[in-house]
C-alpha cells in the first residue's frame, strides 16, 4: 500500500490510502531514488517514471531533494535551524531543532501586515528519550518530519495565523493531535503493524 498527499509533504497529517501500490527505494552512495509504483501522476507537470531524489551528506543530513518534475529543494544547516530553499533562493520554510529533535516548521508567504500574508508553524512535542527508527530516513512516505529526530515525537499542533499590523495577529486555525505507541523490546516505538 502507498501513503501520498495531494498537499505536499504534510502528508504525515492528511494521508491518502492507494492499494497495489509500492515504492522501489535503491540507495547509491549519497543518494536515494524512490520509484513509485505503478506510475500514477500526481499533478500536471509530474513525470510518473522519474524517481525523487534525495541527496545528503557525509554525516547523513538531507542535503537536496529533486522531485519527479525537476523541481528541487535545497537545505542549509545553520546552527539549531535547517533552512529550506527552492533553486532561486527563495526560503520555503524553516525547520528548528532543540536537542537533536525537529521541534517547530516556520513557513511565511505574502507581504507581512496585507491581506495575502500567511504564516504557518507545525510544532512537535512531547518527545521520549528512545532511539528515533526513522532518523535520516528522509525517503520513506510518512517518515518525512520524524526523520530529522534523534527521538519520537507523541504529539503535534498545526497552526495557521493572520498578521493585521505590527501588533495584532490572529490563529486562523489550529489543529491538535496525539499519537499513541508502544515500544520494542530495544526501546523502539512501535507505530503499526506492516506487512
Amino acid at each position: 500500500m502507498l501513503v501520498v498527499s495531494l498537499e505536499g509533504s504534510s502528508f504525515i497529517f492528511k494521508p491518502y490510502f492507494f492499494g497495489d501500490a509500492y515504492d522501489s527505494i535503491i540507495r547509491q552512495g549519497n543518494q536515494t531514488f524512490v520509484y513509485s509504483k505503478p506510475e500514477s501522476s500526481w499533478s500536471l507537470l509530474d513525470i510518473p517514471g522519474n524517481p525523487t531524489v534525495y541527496n545528503t551528506d557525509s554525516d547523513g543530513r538531507l542535503v537536496k531533494i529533486t522531485r519527479r518534475d525537476g523541481y528541487n529543494f535545497h537545505y542549509v544547516y545553520q546552527n539549531d535551524q535547517i533552512i529550506e530553499r527552492n533553486d532561486a533562493g527563495q526560503t520555503l520554510r524553516t525547520f528548528y531543532l532543540e536537542n537533536n529533535n525537529l521541534v517547530r516548521i516556520v513557513s511565511e508567504s505574502g507581504e507581512i501586515y496585507s491581506p495575502d500574508y500567511k504564516r504557518n508553524e507545525i510544532h512537535f512535542g512531547n518527545f521520549d528519550t528512545n532511539p528515533n527508527p526513522f532518523r535520516n530516513m528522509f525517503y520513506l512516505t510518512g517518515a518525512f518530519y520524524r526523520a530529522f529526530s534523534q527521538n519520537n515525537f507523541s504529539e503535534y499542533t498545526i497552526s495557521n495565523f493572520a498578521y493585521w499590523d505590527e501588533d495584532s495577529s490572529e490563529v486562523m486555525q489550529t489543529y491538535w493531535a496525539k499519537l499513541h505507541f508502544t515500544y520494542d523490546q530495544e526501546g523502539y516505538p512501535v507505530f503499526g503493524e506492516y506487512e
